[in-house]
């Protein structure tokens, strides 16, 4: 007779375990919503791996760096021909004196018998420094042979060569760090996705098993498998 009680209250208490187990979960049932998807928002797009390396190659500062670089080479070469380019070099001057000299020959040759002479404009008075005078100096050096000449333009063009393969090197690595990052989050997309399916399919399961606890016709241990499950989904 004792016996036949102690089964009945463990009966007894399992059923009450198990209805207060469904109870509490079924009071639950945002718990087993799967989280919000992150949306874009209105100010972002999704772009194509094209687009995404002419971004890169327009707007990165490694290669803005690299491209700098080149054009101060090219420029350096340019700089490095004129050792052969000529000098040109024009001064003026304006004088402004009161001390005017005029050399006048008509005394002179009046004084040697010649008066009729002092007549001809060929012995008119002829003025050295005027009371206004202008001068100009024009300059014109053409350089030969010059080391300068010789050795700078080879080294400048080598590094410019060497400049713009850097260019060239830099552009490239960022392009291809670009397209390695574009398709490892494409990959990763693709697995977000594949674990939002399992985490559905999961939550369906678990949501059968209450059910089923529910109506009576599966245990408890259903609901744990298959909550194990929605959990190793989210993981």
């Amino acid at each position: 007779m004792n016996r036949t009680c102690k089964v009945a209250l463990l009966l007894a208490a399992g059923a009450v375990g198990i209805s207060l187990a469904a109870s509490a979960q079924k009071q639950q049932p945002g718990a087993i919503a799967p989280p919000p998807r992150a949306e874009l928002g209105p100010q972002r797009r999704r772009i194509s791996l094209r687009e995404a390396l002419q971004l890169a190659a327009k707007q990165s500062p490694d290669v803005a760096s690299a491209r700098a670089t080149a054009a101060i080479a090219e420029a350096s070469v340019r700089r490095a021909w004129t050792a052969w380019q000529p000098d040109v070099t024009a001064t003026g001057t304006f004088d402004h004196t009161n001390g005017i000299s005029v050399v006048d020959f008509r005394p002179l040759v009046t004084a040697l018998g010649h008066p009729e002479l002092a007549a001809d404009p060929r012995f008119a008075p002829t003025t050295i420094v005027a009371q206004n005078s202008r001068y100009a100096t024009l300059q014109l050096n053409q350089p030969l042979l010059t080391p300068q000449g010789l050795f700078l333009p080879g080294v400048a063009n080598s590094s410019a060569e060497a400049a713009l393969r850097g260019f060239d090197e830099a552009r490239e690595q960022v392009l291809l760090n670009v397209a390695r990052n574009y398709l490892a989050l494409q990959g990763l997309e693709g697995l977000l996705e594949a674990a939002r399916e399992a985490e559905k399919v999961a939550l369906r399961r678990e949501q059968d098993a209450r059910a089923r606890i529910a109506a009576g016709t599966d245990v408890e241990i259903a609901l744990l498998r298959a909550q194990t499950e929605t959990s190793r989904a989210r993981a």
